[in-house]
Protein backbone atom coordinates (compact mmCIF):
# COMPACT_ATOMS: atom_id res chain seq x y z
CA UNK A 1 0.00 0.00 0.00
CA UNK A 2 2.82 2.43 0.85
CA UNK A 3 4.55 1.67 -2.43
CA UNK A 4 1.32 2.18 -4.38
CA UNK A 5 0.71 5.53 -2.69
CA UNK A 6 4.20 6.63 -3.65
CA UNK A 7 3.49 5.65 -7.26
CA UNK A 8 0.47 7.95 -7.11
CA UNK A 9 2.68 10.83 -6.01
CA UNK A 10 1.89 10.75 -2.29
CA UNK A 11 4.89 11.71 -0.18
CA UNK A 12 5.16 10.87 3.49
CA UNK A 13 8.02 10.51 6.00
CA UNK A 14 9.29 6.96 6.39
CA UNK A 15 9.78 7.54 10.11
CA UNK A 16 7.37 10.35 11.02
CA UNK A 17 7.84 12.56 14.04
CA UNK A 18 5.39 14.53 16.13
CA UNK A 19 6.48 17.57 14.12
CA UNK A 20 5.26 15.83 10.95
CA UNK A 21 1.95 15.08 12.63
CA UNK A 22 1.61 18.71 13.68
CA UNK A 23 2.17 19.81 10.09
CA UNK A 24 -0.48 17.36 8.82
CA UNK A 25 -3.04 18.65 11.34
CA UNK A 26 -2.13 22.26 10.52
CA UNK A 27 -2.72 21.55 6.82
CA UNK A 28 -6.25 20.35 7.60
CA UNK A 29 -6.91 23.36 9.80
CA UNK A 30 -5.74 25.67 7.02
CA UNK A 31 -8.12 24.02 4.56
CA UNK A 32 -10.96 24.40 7.04
CA UNK A 33 -10.35 28.17 7.21
CA UNK A 34 -13.76 29.72 7.89
CA UNK A 35 -15.68 26.48 7.30
CA UNK A 36 -17.82 24.93 9.98
CA UNK A 37 -17.30 21.22 10.53
CA UNK A 38 -20.97 20.54 9.90
CA UNK A 39 -20.71 22.23 6.47
CA UNK A 40 -18.45 19.42 5.27
CA UNK A 41 -21.51 17.18 5.10
CA UNK A 42 -22.68 19.16 2.06
CA UNK A 43 -19.46 19.00 0.06
CA UNK A 44 -19.93 17.77 -3.52
CA UNK A 45 -19.09 14.17 -4.36
CA UNK A 46 -15.46 13.45 -5.24
CA UNK A 47 -15.06 12.54 -8.92
CA UNK A 48 -11.27 12.43 -9.43
CA UNK A 49 -10.39 8.75 -9.88
CA UNK A 50 -6.79 9.12 -8.74
CA UNK A 51 -7.76 10.97 -5.57
CA UNK A 52 -10.37 8.30 -4.85
CA UNK A 53 -7.72 5.59 -5.24
CA UNK A 54 -5.41 7.46 -2.86
CA UNK A 55 -8.14 7.79 -0.25
CA UNK A 56 -9.24 4.18 -0.48
CA UNK A 57 -5.63 2.98 -0.17
CA UNK A 58 -4.76 5.30 2.70
CA UNK A 59 -7.93 4.36 4.58
CA UNK A 60 -7.32 0.64 4.04
CA UNK A 61 -4.12 0.76 6.10
CA UNK A 62 -5.33 3.05 8.89
CA UNK A 63 -6.07 0.14 11.29
CA UNK A 64 -2.66 -1.41 10.63
CA UNK A 65 -0.79 1.87 11.08
CA UNK A 66 -2.70 2.59 14.30
CA UNK A 67 -1.33 -0.63 15.79
CA UNK A 68 2.01 -1.20 14.03
CA UNK A 69 3.24 2.28 13.12
CA UNK A 70 1.06 4.70 15.08
CA UNK A 71 2.83 7.88 14.01
CA UNK A 72 1.77 7.18 10.42
CA UNK A 73 -1.90 6.91 11.42
CA UNK A 74 -2.45 10.69 11.79
CA UNK A 75 -0.49 11.38 8.59
CA UNK A 76 -2.78 9.23 6.46
CA UNK A 77 -5.98 10.21 8.26
CA UNK A 78 -5.16 13.88 7.68
CA UNK A 79 -4.33 13.11 4.04
CA UNK A 80 -7.80 11.62 3.49
CA UNK A 81 -9.51 14.51 5.29
CA UNK A 82 -7.55 17.04 3.22
CA UNK A 83 -8.50 15.30 -0.03
CA UNK A 84 -12.16 15.27 1.02
CA UNK A 85 -12.18 18.98 1.80
CA UNK A 86 -10.47 19.84 -1.49
CA UNK A 87 -12.13 17.42 -3.90
CA UNK A 88 -15.38 16.37 -2.24
CA UNK A 89 -16.75 13.52 -0.14
CA UNK A 90 -17.04 9.84 -0.90
CA UNK A 91 -18.05 6.98 1.37
CA UNK A 92 -14.50 6.52 2.80
CA UNK A 93 -14.52 10.19 3.86
CA UNK A 94 -16.66 9.11 6.82
CA UNK A 95 -13.87 6.89 8.17
CA UNK A 96 -11.34 9.66 7.56
CA UNK A 97 -13.41 12.18 9.53
CA UNK A 98 -13.96 9.91 12.52
CA UNK A 99 -10.24 9.05 12.54
CA UNK A 100 -9.41 12.75 12.51
CA UNK A 101 -11.78 13.21 15.45
CA UNK A 102 -9.83 10.51 17.28
CA UNK A 103 -6.55 12.31 16.54
CA UNK A 104 -7.85 15.61 17.91
CA UNK A 105 -9.22 13.93 21.03
CA UNK A 106 -5.95 12.10 21.74
CA UNK A 107 -3.51 14.91 20.93
CA UNK A 108 -1.12 16.51 23.39
CA UNK A 109 -3.74 19.23 23.88
CA UNK A 110 -6.91 17.19 23.44
CA UNK A 111 -9.96 18.88 21.93
CA UNK A 112 -12.76 16.43 22.66
CA UNK A 113 -15.47 18.87 21.57
CA UNK A 114 -14.07 19.30 18.06
CA UNK A 115 -13.24 15.61 17.94
CA UNK A 116 -16.85 14.86 18.84
CA UNK A 117 -18.12 17.14 16.07
CA UNK A 118 -16.05 15.24 13.51
CA UNK A 119 -17.44 12.02 14.95
CA UNK A 120 -21.00 13.25 14.42
CA UNK A 121 -20.09 14.39 10.90
CA UNK A 122 -18.81 10.88 10.12
CA UNK A 123 -21.97 9.22 11.45
CA UNK A 124 -24.17 11.52 9.36
CA UNK A 125 -22.05 10.98 6.25
CA UNK A 126 -22.35 7.20 6.62
CA UNK A 127 -26.13 7.57 6.53
CA UNK A 128 -26.02 10.06 3.66
CA UNK A 129 -24.00 7.71 1.45
CA UNK A 130 -25.62 4.56 2.86
CA UNK A 131 -21.98 3.58 3.31
CA UNK A 132 -22.35 -0.07 4.28
CA UNK A 133 -18.67 -0.92 3.67
CA UNK A 134 -17.37 1.90 5.89
CA UNK A 135 -20.15 1.81 8.48
CA UNK A 136 -18.62 -0.81 10.80
CA UNK A 137 -15.34 1.12 10.99
CA UNK A 138 -17.06 4.43 11.73
CA UNK A 139 -19.33 2.89 14.35
CA UNK A 140 -16.48 1.03 16.03
CA UNK A 141 -14.17 4.05 16.24
CA UNK A 142 -17.04 6.25 17.43
CA UNK A 143 -18.09 3.77 20.10
CA UNK A 144 -14.59 2.82 21.24
CA UNK A 145 -12.87 6.18 21.32
CA UNK A 146 -15.16 9.19 20.99
CA UNK A 147 -18.78 9.05 22.13
CA UNK A 148 -17.99 8.42 25.80
CA UNK A 149 -15.89 11.59 25.97
CA UNK A 150 -18.95 13.83 25.72
CA UNK A 151 -21.85 11.47 26.49
CA UNK A 152 -22.68 8.79 29.07
CA UNK A 153 -20.76 5.55 28.55
CA UNK A 154 -23.99 3.58 28.04
CA UNK A 155 -24.48 5.39 24.72
CA UNK A 156 -21.57 3.42 23.28
CA UNK A 157 -23.52 0.14 23.50
CA UNK A 158 -25.79 0.58 20.46
CA UNK A 159 -22.86 1.78 18.36
CA UNK A 160 -20.70 -1.21 19.25
CA UNK A 161 -23.61 -3.59 18.73
CA UNK A 162 -24.25 -2.07 15.30
CA UNK A 163 -20.52 -2.24 14.44
CA UNK A 164 -20.58 -5.98 15.19
CA UNK A 165 -23.74 -6.65 13.19
CA UNK A 166 -22.77 -4.49 10.22
CA UNK A 167 -19.25 -5.88 10.18
CA UNK A 168 -20.55 -9.43 9.89
CA UNK A 169 -22.99 -8.45 7.16
CA UNK A 170 -20.37 -6.66 5.03
CA UNK A 171 -17.33 -8.84 5.69
CA UNK A 172 -15.63 -6.19 7.83
CA UNK A 173 -14.70 -8.82 10.39
CA UNK A 174 -11.94 -6.76 11.95
CA UNK A 175 -14.34 -4.06 13.09
CA UNK A 176 -17.03 -6.60 13.91
CA UNK A 177 -14.49 -8.10 16.30
CA UNK A 178 -13.63 -4.74 17.82
CA UNK A 179 -17.32 -4.01 18.31
CA UNK A 180 -18.25 -7.36 19.84
CA UNK A 181 -15.17 -7.65 22.05
CA UNK A 182 -15.39 -4.16 23.50
CA UNK A 183 -19.15 -4.23 23.91
CA UNK A 184 -18.68 -6.61 26.82
CA UNK A 185 -16.06 -4.43 28.52
CA UNK A 186 -17.94 -1.17 28.05
CA UNK A 187 -21.20 -2.75 29.21
CA UNK A 188 -19.46 -3.98 32.36
CA UNK A 189 -18.02 -0.53 33.03
CA UNK A 190 -21.42 1.15 32.69
CA UNK A 191 -22.98 -1.24 35.23
CA UNK A 192 -24.96 -3.39 32.81
CA UNK A 193 -26.59 -6.31 34.72
CA UNK A 194 -24.10 -9.17 34.86
CA UNK A 195 -26.39 -12.14 34.16
CA UNK A 196 -27.73 -10.90 30.81
CA UNK A 197 -24.30 -9.47 29.96
CA UNK A 198 -22.70 -12.90 30.45
CA UNK A 199 -25.27 -14.47 28.14
CA UNK A 200 -24.86 -11.69 25.57
CA UNK A 201 -21.07 -11.95 25.64
CA UNK A 202 -21.24 -15.71 25.22
CA UNK A 203 -23.36 -15.22 22.10
CA UNK A 204 -20.82 -12.79 20.64
CA UNK A 205 -17.96 -15.18 21.38
CA UNK A 206 -19.67 -17.95 19.43
CA UNK A 207 -20.61 -15.60 16.56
Amino acid sequence: ALSFLQQLGVTFPENPTFTDIGKAIAAVQELMAEREIEDLLDLPEMKDGEKIAIMQTANSILPATYICKPLLFPIFACLSVSLSIQYGNISPSSYAYVSYGLILSNSANPDVITGGRFCQLALKLVDKFDAKIDKAAVLAVSGLFLIHRTSPLRETRPLLQAAYTNGLETGSYEFAGYGGYNLGAYSFWCNHPLAPLAEETRAYCHG
